[in-house]
């Protein structure tokens, strides 16, 4: 993948890296039913759309999602008017990564890009999750809309608002001591998870 490919692109590169670890579990000496997918922000929204196609294509397996402030949709909500300026990640900086990343408008409406639009019939048979999103963030309202989605299908989900912190605050722990308790508080709900299994 080129920094310039646009859309399905990252999501099948994606994919095909997800599905090499499965394919290849047991010379990476690792169990091919606790495998998960993570990523923040645009990555939180490649790795629901791993989980997604390995439910379309029955394969690979994925027993967990770990979702960090991901991107989830392309409607306007109270939470991107209301922290669209002025805290960190704007408005117009999300107009033009879409550009970029997008080929036509239709794309909006692909579930691909669009996570929450996954149809309900495929979205209950997503893996557990774990999503967290950031009070301050034009993209909370997306995150905490498809945790939503997942546990209205059935899906075992764990959501968590973090107050007062930006969209990429995870990335920013050097300065705030709450990313990093935000860190533990992921690793803990991912070490908790006594038994993934992968989705039948």
């Amino acid at each position: 993948m080129q920094p310039e490919s646009k859309f399905p692109v990252a999501v099948e590169d994606s994919y095909l890296a997800a599905k090499w670890v499965f394919d290849n579990a047991e010379e990476l000496n690792i169990d091919e039913n606790f495998i998960a997918v993570a990523g923040d922000s645009a990555g939180g929204n490649l790795a629901v759309a791993v989980s997604f196609l390995s439910v379309e294509r029955q394969t690979p397996s994925i027993a967990y999602q770990m979702l960090f402030y991901p991107s989830t949709g392309f409607e306007y909500t109270p939470s991107y008017e209301k922290y669209g300026e002025g805290y960190y990640l704007t408005k117009s900086t999300m107009n033009w990564f879409r550009e970029q990343y997008l080929n036509t408008p239709a794309d909006t409406q692909n579930p691909l890009a669009a996570p929450l639009l996954i149809p309900d019939d495929v979205t209950e048979k997503l893996p557990p999750a774990f999503i967290m999103t950031a009070e301050l963030d034009p993209l909370c309202d997306g995150g905490e809309h498809f945790a939503m989605k997942l546990k209205n299908a059935g899906v075992e989900t764990e959501y968590v608002c973090v107050p007062g912190m930006l969209h990429g605050f995870l990335g920013m722990t050097e300065f705030l001591p709450d990313g990093k308790k935000s860190i533990k508080d992921a690793a803990e709900a991912f070490k908790n998870r006594k038994s993934l299994k992968p989705v039948e």
